[in-house]
C-alpha cells in the first residue's frame, strides 16, 4: 500500500505511516523496533507452504512437519521479540 502511493520513494511514505485512531492515533507505525522485529521473525518462519509439503512426503506422516512448523512460528516469535526489545534499548 505504501509503495503504490509513490512509487519512486515508497520509505517517504512508510516514514509518513501513522496509527489513525486509537491509543496510538498519530504515533508512526513502523519504528525501528518494529521493523527489526518483522525481519528477524520472516527470517526464522517457516513460510515456504511447499516446505511443508516436502517434509511430509519425506517422512509419511504430518508429525514432523507440524514440529517444525511449530517450532520455527516459536523461535520466529521469540527471536522478533528480543530483536524489538534491544533495538528499542538500543535507540531509545
Amino acid at each position: 500500500m505504501a509503495a503504490a502511493e509513490d512509487p519512486e520513494d515508497p520509505a517517504a511514505a512508510l516514514r509518513d505511516m501513522t496509527y489513525p485512531d486509537g491509543p496510538r492515533a498519530g504515533q508512526r507505525v513502523f519504528t525501528p523496533p518494529t521493523v527489526a522485529a518483522l525481519l528477524v521473525y520472516f527470517a526464522y518462519a517457516m513460510q515456504c507452504m511447499a516446505t511443508v509439503g516436502v517434509i511430509r512426503r519425506e517422512t509419511g506422516t504430518w508429525r514432523w512437519p507440524a514440529v517444525a512448523f511449530g517450532y520455527l512460528t516459536v523461535t520466529a516469535w521469540l527471536m522478533a521479540y528480543l530483536a524489538r526489545t534491544v533495538t528499542g534499548l538500543v535507540t531509545g
